[in-house]
């Protein structure tokens, strides 16, 4: 099945008309005109006050299969920072019956609903350094998304440095803390207790990704993206 960009469009420019901006869950842009490139802002303000910035790939094979990979860019306690995950499994929800918008909330869903929060294992992660690091260290986040900037407050340089250099100490003592096939956290399903069927052998507690981080800007990262899902063709 393939992915009808039309149908990306479309909905893209519907779920904007519909939904007010100061009530949206999420946000979404495609990048640089590119309707299988995705940029897109997770926002839980009125719970947990987080805000997470991902990138969304949907590659389209030759055989008309479908690969669907995310990059969260932002400090978490779900996923690794700066690493490809496979979303392969739910490529349903984006081309059946339920649409882009749904599998965008689907995924908001897994972050944020949970019966814990993102700082649930990680106090250094609060609602602030999420904020801060979205408009210092996320270059393309500022560039893609002008209308969310707002202002920095004092202290968010010294916050973000702070958890960047413990960030790297960890990285640099275990740089392959994440194997191709990593036990995750339980409250991040992968929607298959929602009747959606796993795929390729994944379990609803395993997850796919890369094996090393990257601190390149979006555009680097969607090159990155591109010519790892090319070397897994050959």
């Amino acid at each position: 099945m393939r992915i009808a960009t039309r149908r990306l469009l479309r909905e893209w420019k519907h779920y904007n008309r519909t939904v007010r901006q100061d009530e949206a869950l999420f946000y979404m842009k495609p990048h640089d005109s590119n309707m299988f490139v995705w940029h897109v802002v997770l926002r839980d303000f009125k719970q947990t006050g987080h805000e997470l910035y991902i990138l969304l790939y949907l590659h389209q094979l030759e055989n008309d299969n479908s690969i669907i990979v995310m990059k969260c860019l932002t400090p978490n306690n779900k996923l690794p920072i700066n690493r490809n995950v496979s979303l392969t499994h739910l490529q349903n929800l984006l081309l059946l019956e339920h649409g882009f918008v749904k599998l965008i909330d689907h995924i908001w869903g897994m972050f944020f609903r949970t019966t814990d929060t993102l700082m649930n294992n990680n106090t250094q992660i609060n609602s602030r350094l999420c904020y801060s690091w979205n408009r210092i260290v996320c270059k393309d986040f500022v560039r893609v998304f002008p209308e969310l900037c707002g202002l920095l407050q004092e202290g968010d340089y010294d916050l973000v440095k702070s958890y960047r250099h413990k960030l790297n100490a960890i990285q640099s003592q275990n740089s392959s803390n994440c194997s191709t096939t990593k036990p995750m956290d339980d409250s991040f399903y992968f929607g298959f207790n929602k009747g959606i069927p796993p795929s390729n052998g994944l379990t609803h507690n395993f997850l796919a990704c890369d094996s090393r981080p990257s601190h390149k800007h979006g555009g680097e990262i969607i090159e990155e993206m591109q010519s790892s899902l090319k070397r897994r063709r050959c």
